[in-house]
């Protein structure tokens, strides 16, 4: 039991102390005001030695409907919670007055949360520049209305509201909940509740959250406003406080949802970590017990959870059919803390561990979530807790990316694209005009219909491949595209007579690898061609090394520091795009890109909308506008050249964007590409997404589809 000890408070805190303390990385506070008794709000620390597991951090904010001081005690004894009825009704005429006892805080927003008139508010304003693009907080809640007026019209709660628009508290896909004694006790949101009418914890609190999160999308780079309160709900007596960690209100480290599937009296592995946003998280809590590696938490509805070495988390589900939400805690590489939510959906129907599609043609990677059974790639979904996902697309055009492991796909009925990531991969086309990405380990068989396989070299991997085409409903038939290092003569052909079963054989990457082929009407070399301007005229873009100078539109000819390249599908999300001359009033023909590779867009149409002439449009938010339009083919290569800073070139004499390596950038190029590029610029590996700053402003697709509807009407 612990010992009744005094919370340090400083109620003389200002706004902008409070604001200081509470906002952390990735966001610049502009200002902060308070609405509220003078006594009810303030500044705290030694949390972590006074409250324990109670406390969301050592130092933060205190906002309270009572007296922030009467949170504790200091009685030095066992007896924590010494007063039942811990109180301060501020009374008065809702408005601040000099003196603290003439405060009565109302408040329509609360009211509109809680249902019942609100007493007491007290209310933190801040302004603030975020860096990202979602902000999250974390906060623990504690009443003296737990649990003997919970559902008795004495409903204290707390809201949050992030430029004008009210932040629920999110506990799985879809599913959200307010912050009151009425929505988080011991009957509801069970795990999320601690009961202190034992003298449990060290607070005259009745009872007490766990930690928890809210998350908001921000608009980074310009000011945004929150608005953080609470108030006695019903009338002004029986206290309720809300403590924010300091530094958690941020946009570095986010713990994204998730929501896990899984059988009654079953143990599986779970990867908690990987949906979220940041690098090197470590987990510290789960469900406000903090752990290590091998610690399990057995959660109030019975689940129990373990703490794997690898961060994984290992659950064991009870007899119970139902749904139940906990949480857990990290911290990032620079110590960054967030919390997320974890909700278990224990079914008579558990997991078939096989990632299934919906048939309406999709793209199934990594954050796809439609399986019935809440499968998913690459989350330890496999019957034996590893990534060797099984993939079933079914219906529709599928894009499917199984990822890590030795995946067995199917891509069912439809044109579907298919990429087996790294390890040994079995693909299967099934019906339709499939296309392949075949690396080492991999076979793959087309099925019906003329597929396409492009050969990929992934360093680190290894294995024979082999490639059967497959006979069925064929038109033009199955093509084979070699790598850029392997021609028709580097072949032996064990068949040569198309209509006898197609084009079969075998031959030899640089690197050992053994391809075998058989059912393949069609065999491509690599040919890529755009002409990029240089100080000697166009070269075209294959030719270019390392060191060859290029005309760039801000600082004349410039050096190549690195060049990459990537053959895959020219297929569904792959598809390139190709634009024309009359958006741009530039260029010699058309010219051939990625759907994310940007394009310079000049003039007073630009100047109007966003106050500068020329900014970076994206391919694909050109689609749909004069000159523009998907190239589908049966394999497109993608060369990227970057410079020591983001260029404006010129390429078929259209002004495009060099590379840029930012984080989806980086993670377009395999692995090999990707580690000599960060032997080039070994800050990248820690820092990509701050690596320097784009050449142009780069336009949102809702503010393309803005400049392009312009566009539109101009050349009409």
């Amino acid at each position: 039991m612990p010992i009744a000890s005094e919370l340090n408070v400083n109620t003389s805190a200002t706004a902008m102390d409070m604001a200081d303390t509470m906002f952390g990385d990735g966001v610049t506070v502009v200002s902060a005001s308070y609405s509220g008794a003078g006594g009810a709000s303030g500044t705290y620390s030694g949390g972590t030695g006074t409250l324990g597991e109670i406390s969301p951090g050592d130092e933060g904010v205190i906002l309270s409907t009572g007296r922030a001081t009467d949170f504790t005690n200091d009685s030095g004894t066992l007896n924590t919670n010494t007063a039942p009825n811990t109180s301060t009704d501020w009374g008065g005429d809702g408005e601040d007055d000099d003196d603290d006892d003439q405060y009565s805080g109302g408040d329509d927003q609360l009211e509109t949360i809680s249902g019942q008139q609100i007493f007491d508010a007290a209310i933190l304003d801040a302004t603030f520049v975020p860096e990202g693009d979602t902000l999250t907080m974390q906060f623990v809640f504690s009443s003296e209305e737990y649990l003997e007026y919970v559902n008795s019209g004495f409903n204290d709660a707390v809201g949050v509201w992030v430029n004008g628009a009210y932040v629920p508290l999110e506990l799985a896909q879809g599913g959200s909940t307010d912050i009151t004694i009425d929505t988080i006790n011991d009957t509801s949101n069970a795990n999320l509740y601690r009961d202190n009418a034992g003298d449990q914890f060290n607070t005259e609190m009745d009872g007490t959250t766990v930690v928890l999160s809210l998350t908001a999308p921000v608009n980074p780079g310009e000011e945004n406003d929150i608005r953080i309160a609470i108030g006695d709900g019903g009338d002004g007596v029986y206290d309720s406080n809300l403590l924010i960690m300091a530094d958690s209100v941020q946009t570095m480290n986010i713990a994204e949802l998730d929501t896990l599937a899984q059988g009654p009296n079953t143990t599986q592995i779970h990867d908690i970590l990987a949906n979220d946003q940041g690098d090197g998280h470590t987990v510290t809590h789960i469900d406000n017990t903090a752990v290590s590696p091998g610690d399990t938490v057995t959660l109030a509805t019975g689940e129990q959870v373990t703490l794997n070495a690898d961060g994984t988390i290992a659950i064991t589900t009870d007899g119970d059919i139902g749904t139940n939400t906990f949480t857990y805690s990290t911290v990032d590489e620079n110590g960054t803390p967030a919390t997320g939510f974890v909700t278990i959906e224990t079914t008579t129907t558990p997991p078939d561990f096989i990632v299934e599609g919906t048939g309406a043609g999709e793209v199934i990677d990594a954050d796809y979530t439609g399986d019935p059974e809440g499968d998913m790639i690459d989350a330890f979904d496999h019957s034996d807790a590893s990534n060797d996902d099984s993939v079933q697309g079914g219906g529709g055009d599928d894009t499917i990316l199984s990822g890590a492991g030795n995946d067995t796909v199917d891509g069912g009925a439809g044109d579907d694209v298919i990429d087996g990531g790294t390890g040994a991969d079995t693909l299967i086309g099934g019906t339709g005009n499939d296309s392949f990405l075949i690396a080492q380990g991999d076979s793959a068989e087309g099925g019906e219909g003329d597929d396409t396989f492009t050969l990929a070299e992934v360093e680190g991997e290894s294995g024979a491949i082999d490639i059967t085409g497959g006979e069925g409903d064929e038109t033009d038939g199955d093509t084979l595209i070699l790598t850029p290092d392997v021609g028709q003569g580097d072949i032996t052909f064990t068949n040569e007579d198309d209509d006898a079963g197609g084009l079969s054989g075998n031959f030899t990457l640089p690197d050992g690898t053994l391809v075998t082929f058989s059912e393949i009407e069609n065999i491509i070399c690599f040919t890529p061609g755009t002409r990029i301007l240089t100080p000697r005229g166009e070269r075209p873009v294959e030719t270019l090394r390392p060191g060859d100078m290029v005309i760039t539109r801000d600082h004349g000819p410039r050096p190549v520091r690195w060049v990459g390249q990537r053959t895959v599908p020219g297929r569904g999300a792959f598809a390139p795009v190709r634009v024309g001359p009359a958006i741009f009033g530039t260029g010699t023909g058309g010219l051939l890109v990625s759907p994310q590779h940007r394009l310079l867009v000049t003039g007073y149409h630009a100047e109007l909308l966003f106050g500068c002439d020329e900014v970076l449009v994206a391919a694909k938010h050109l689609l749909g506008g004069t000159d523009a339009c998907i190239a589908p083919c049966k394999a497109v290569t993608y060369i990227h050249l970057m410079f020591d800073r983001h260029e404006v070139i010129y390429a078929e004499g259209f002004a495009t964007e060099s590379f840029f390596a930012g984080d989806a950038a980086l993670s377009a190029v395999d692995t090999a590409a990707r580690e000599e590029l960060f032997a080039i610029f070994p800050e990248l590996r820690s820092t990509a997404s701050r690596h320097r700053e784009t050449a142009r402003p780069c336009l949102r697709a809702r503010e393309a589809t803005l400049l392009r509807e312009r566009l539109a009407g101009y050349a009409a």
